[in-house]
């Protein structure tokens, strides 16, 4: 009985421990520090593998860096570490306009644009001492 609870508490700690072990650096899917670029695909190409992988965390790291519109998915945690700059484009064709939520009002006519996007993704999270800068510029 005692080994059966050694090899129980040995395995939740290995699946514990291995959660969200698996870390995708957006440097790894084209991702630089040049800020004339525009690094949505990269790091969307990052969120996207780390979901098909099952999820983990995807990592910006220190530097400044311009996107359009960047979709979580499931089990995707996006990390900006301390020093990252993720700041709006200022290009609108950055920014595909996403249809009505079926959450939302039918009053409200939909065709949202945002920086970061989601809709019905499950554990997912933004974390990180980084800082995200959505740019806006209108007053409503």
């Amino acid at each position: 009985m005692k080994t059966y609870f050694l090899f129980i508490c040995a395995i939740c700690c290995y699946l514990t421990g291995n959660a969200h072990s698996t870390e995708y650096n957006i440097f790894q899917f084209g991702a630089s520090k040049d800020t004339s670029v525009v690094q949505t695909q990269a790091i969307n190409s990052a969120i996207e593998n780390c979901y098909r992988q099952g999820g983990g965390k995807v990592i910006i790291p220190s530097g400044i860096y311009k996107s359009g519109t960047i979709f979580l998915k499931d089990n995707v945690e996006l990390h900006l570490e301390s020093g990252a700059y993720l700041y709006a484009s200022d290009n609108y064709d950055d920014f595909p306009v996403q249809p009505q939520a079926s959450y939302r009002s039918q009053k409200d006519a939909g065709g949202w644009v945002s920086l970061i996007y989601a809709v019905d993704a499950k554990n997912i999270s933004i974390t990180g001492k980084g800082t995200i800068d959505g740019k806006l510029t209108q007053t409503f």
